[in-house]
């Protein structure tokens, strides 16, 4: 057996590493949106973590498990000069679409997520206002599906896309990901 040491970890897939980002009980989330499109899914609290609802083989629906849609989007901190995956409820992505339509775009918005009261399953309420920095001046946005495939340990061909115009389920490539807005600015 042999054991390969570095000093750095390997960025062969070009993502990094992204932490989650969810709004805790009474708590806040804060920075700038570096994605071009808002992307999300149904998940299932099951068995202690959050899981993607794979609809025909889901174990969570076979139990009665009802999903919940979550949307995610690249979020900057220019204080840290951070990056994280932002993790929005549906009553969010409303706002989200709202600042879109009068915006033509949510890239370089200012995000702030609350919880309301200090129930940990408590409203969450976004609060979307246009930014100060040029766009060209914002990081690129990592690819957010692959990123999130990576965090729940599942691989790309489990990625499925649903968009008007196409059939539901079809098998979503990187350059259709591009095109549905997965976050990805390249």
């Amino acid at each position: 057996m042999s054991i390969t040491w570095t000093d750095r970890p390997s960025r062969e897939d070009g993502q990094g590493n992204y932490r989650l980002l969810r709004v805790g009980r009474s708590g806040t989330v804060r920075g700038i949106i570096i994605s071009h499109n808002l992307v999300g899914t149904g998940l299932h609290y099951w068995k202690g973590k959050s899981t993607p609802c794979n609809q025909s083989t889901c174990e969570a629906c076979k139990e009665g498990h009802t999903a919940r849609w979550y949307g995610y989007i690249a979020l900057w901190s220019a204080k840290t000069d951070s990056i994280g995956i932002c993790e929005i409820t549906d009553g969010c992505a409303d706002d989200v679409d709202r600042y879109r339509a009068r915006h033509s775009t949510i890239r370089g918005a200012e995000l702030l997520l609350t919880r309301q009261g200090q129930r940990p399953n408590g409203r969450i309420l976004a609060n979307l206002t246009p930014g100060s920095i040029a766009d060209e001046r914002l990081p690129s946005a990592p690819d957010v599906i692959k990123i999130l495939m990576k965090i729940w340990g599942m691989n790309e061909n489990h990625a499925v896309a649903s968009r008007p115009g196409r059939e539901k389920n079809n098998r979503m490539t990187a350059t259709d990901q591009v095109q549905s807005g997965n976050g990805s600015t390249k």
